[in-house]
């Protein structure tokens, strides 16, 4: 059975069954994300693409954050989708809070 991971989203937490290889994903995806962020405030010129994760099972996660809206990585801030069959979730986070928890469930769940 996978491990949940835990993600602060604006002020509520939630809690949902995630797998150390989608989380390893979505920590290489929010890393693009705040390189992205550095880039378009280095060359407003040249607009960034949006950075977009998805999982679609055991239940649906999608994380999305464009890099062009925020003055640096620390102040921006993504929007993250989860939904199943019953309920679906959607509010912004803080990316460097949404990447501590990724880091978090990473060191408690190593193999």
């Amino acid at each position: 059975m996978q491990p949940f991971i835990q993600l602060h989203i604006a002020d509520v937490s939630l809690r949902v069954r995630f797998s150390v290889v989608e989380a390893v994903r979505l920590d290489t995806d929010l890393r693009e994300l705040m390189e992205r962020i550095k880039q378009a405030q280095a060359n407003r010129k040249q607009p960034q693409a949006a950075v977009e994760y998805r999982q679609r099972e055991p239940i649906f996660v999608e994380v999305y954050g464009n890099p062009n809206l925020w003055p640096s990585p620390f102040a921006a801030k993504v929007l993250v989708t989860l939904k199943s069959t019953e309920i679906q979730v959607s509010g912004e986070a803080e990316l460097t809070r949404l990447l501590e928890d990724v880091q978090e469930f990473l060191v408690a769940n190593r193999p």
